[in-house]
């Protein structure tokens, strides 16, 4: 016999032991994402971005590019997956069984985290070390490229100078890799380390080829750096101009007929000051604009 008890308000089912007599088992009641807090504010969020994203579609000059746009395809996949898990939980709710994977919508709501890069419009220093990255793919590529290499060789060396003990850590290259990795990026978690002399001495020589190996292209990156970082200053020191009054344009009522008669504006030396400074810093030779920095 099944009893539903209510205490407060929350419900329980009581369900008879099927073995025992006299012994009742409590099972407390399904929580769904329906009731969680969190799960309300997500949805909020959900419908605004929804929103966002639907009225950018509409308005943008280029639907094509629209679409292909990076930051366009991460908001529409980290969309998805919240109407996927809604479709789930109302399967749930009427007895058959979801066709989706939970793990892998899971999975999919991670892109979720990339929109911290959307903050790239509004950071001058993102911009930069995007730039930095897009210049330095070779440099980058080149540096995995020898690390791979190390972890291959290092791993390989650690698991033979360490096969022969019998409670050894390395059991195969492969469970060496991280070891190697650990050690050419001189982190040294410590979980697995060599005991053998000759496991040591591969140890040691990997920790030296790790910070040789990663100091190579290092330079050319932080150059990189320097570059577009010098750069995108120059650009903002270029665009900060001051308004110039036209106040600074206009003569005393007296001098304006004059002006305009012999159409010569007066000479330099009858100039406001301010604009004759002006009119001197932009006719300087070593001056390429006439911003008033």
């Amino acid at each position: 016999m099944v009893k539903r008890v209510c205490s407060g308000l929350t419900q329980h089912t009581v369900i008879p032991h099927p073995t025992i007599a006299n012994e009742t088992v409590t099972i407390p009641p399904r929580f769904t994402p329906f009731q969680d807090p969190f799960f309300i504010v997500e949805t909020i969020c959900i419908c605004w971005f929804s929103f966002e994203l639907v009225v950018r579609f509409f308005c943008a000059p280029s639907k094509i590019l629209f679409c292909k746009d990076v930051m366009n395809i991460i908001d529409l996949f980290a969309i998805i997956p919240y109407f996927v898990t809604i479709g789930t939980e109302l399967a749930k709710d009427k007895g058959t069984q979801p066709s989706v994977s939970l793990a892998l919508i899971r999975v999919i709501r991670l892109v979720r985290v990339f929109r911290i890069f959307k903050l790239s419009r509004h950071s001058k220093g993102l911009q930069i070390l995007g730039q930095t990255l897009k210049a330095s793919l070779r440099e980058l590529a080149l540096l995995i490229f020898f690390l791979f290499i190390g972890v291959i060789l290092f791993s390989s060396a650690a698991y033979f100078a360490e096969v022969d003990r019998p409670d050894t850590l390395f059991t195969s290259i492969p469970e060496a890799f991280w070891w190697a990795v650990v050690s050419m990026t001189t982190v040294g978690y410590g979980d697995m380390y060599p005991e053998t002399v000759g496991g040591k001495l591969v140890g040691s020589m990997c920790a030296i080829a790790g910070v040789l190996t990663i100091s190579l292209p290092v330079p050319v990156i932080v150059s990189n750096f320097s570059y577009f970082y010098h750069r995108g200053m120059e650009c903002e020191d270029t665009t900060q101009y001051h308004h110039v009054n036209t106040s600074l344009w206009e003569k005393d009522g007296e001098s304006e007929d004059g002006d305009g008669e012999d159409g010569g504006g007066g000479d330099a030396e009858d100039w406001p000051g301010e604009l004759w400074r002006i009119w001197r810093r932009c006719t300087s030779p070593t001056t390429a604009t006439c911003a008033i920095l």
